[in-house]
């Protein structure tokens, strides 16, 4: 079944496996003696694996499969960004469990493990200990990257079966640690101008570029790392004027056409001037802190950065609000939908925020029938 080879002072096994093909496997050793103990593991290891074909990839670690299902999402598109995320969570839940090797893969571990994590150190001053605990939409982050990696496993024959299918999700309705709300429209002209009279930089950025962004945001209702992937080569100002989100971009991976209202594609197109094709629209967007930048232009407008209720205006907000405005234009609830791009309706309505005058003025709309008198 496998035989002994030598390079140089060196042994080296030598097999074919199921598909005919020659492999080689260094043992190590210059000593024949000894080079024929691990010629016996091998061969046990190959007559297990011709009878049990998980049997190999039991013995490959955790992290070799997490490296792999990485290297699998970079050549499916998904972006560099995200992978790496993803890989990050898996590593760090499986690093705090202590599991190393697939059969150790325990929903138990990994649950305990994920609800006691806090926030990540940021400062080599402070303890670990010191910073917050994680929210359950966090946690949930792990749960779900921890899910997509053995059920990544299962389908490529790597498992027999996928150890965490019922791994259950934190009840994130129980934790919001940050509700967004929309802002008015005298609201946000508010913000708008106190960014555009600021002469202070934020985050790298003038007042005047910050006014931009929050009218971009507001009008396309983009996320942050979509509005900095932009470029000229995005746009399309014939009619309609729109603009294209790439796949890598975009939050669900899917290449999308977004529509401009033509006043801002006018004001976008006037900005675009001088760029080269491949030049961002936004600079270093994803290494900007916009809710940061958006605390200071609430501040100088008088707009408090959580209300009364708990909610924030932090800059996700504004796509609440492009949510919000293009409900109350009274579209057809797949339109508006398809404007938030968003996979279900269910979504589009946490997006939505109508104040409680309106729901009673629908109330009092819906007049209730009346028995006729004789």
């Amino acid at each position: 079944m496998a035989s002994l080879g030598k390079r140089g002072d060196t042994y080296y096994v030598i097999w074919r496996d199921e598909q005919g093909l020659v492999r080689r496997r260094t043992t190590g050793c210059k000593d024949k003696d000894e080079a024929q103990k691990v010629l016996k593991v091998i061969e046990h290891e190959l007559t297990l694996d011709s009878k049990d074909p998980y049997a190999k990839w039991r013995r490959v670690p955790l992290a070799q499969h997490a490296h792999d299902y990485r290297d699998f999402q970079l050549a499916k598109g998904t972006s560099p960004k995200q992978a790496d995320q993803v890989h990050a969570r898996v590593t760090r839940a499986l690093d705090g469990a202590k599991i190393t090797r697939p059969t150790e893969v325990s929903v138990a571990k990994l649950t305990g493990v994920i609800d006691a994590f806090r926030k990540q150190p940021q400062s080599p001053k402070r303890k670990a200990e010191s910073y917050e605990p994680i929210g359950n939409q966090t946690k949930n982050f792990y749960v779900k990257a921890l899910k997509q990696l053995t059920s990544w496993m299962h389908r490529e024959g790597r498992l027999e079966r996928d150890p965490l299918v019922h791994m259950p999700l934190w009840n994130v309705k129980i934790d919001r640690r940050h509700d967004r709300r929309s802002l008015t429209d005298d609201e946000f002209l508010l913000l708008e101008d106190a960014a555009e009279n600021s002469t202070k930089s934020v985050e790298g950025m003038t007042g005047p570029e910050r006014a931009f962004l929050y009218r971009t945001a507001r009008t396309t209702g983009l996320r942050k790392s979509e509005l900095g992937s932009l470029t000229p080569r995005s746009f399309f100002f014939d009619d309609p004027p729109r603009l294209i989100v790439e796949a890598a971009y975009s939050k669900h991976r899917e290449s999308d056409t977004v529509f401009i209202h033509p006043d801002m594609a006018a004001e976008i197109q006037s900005r675009l001037v001088g760029l080269e094709p491949h030049q961002p629209l936004f600079p270093l967007l994803s290494q900007r802190k916009t809710a940061d930048m958006m605390q200071v232009d609430l501040k100088a407008a008088g707009i408090p950065y959580q209300d009364e209720s708990g909610r924030f205006a932090d800059f996700h907000a504004l796509q609440h609000t492009f949510v919000t405005k293009a409900w109350e234009t009274k579209a057809a609830a797949n339109v508006v939908m398809n404007l938030a791009r968003h996979k279900d309706i269910s979504t589009t309505l946490r997006y939505t925020h109508k104040d409680q005058q309106a729901q009673i003025r629908a109330i009092n709309a819906m007049t209730p029938p009346k028995k006729k008198t004789d």
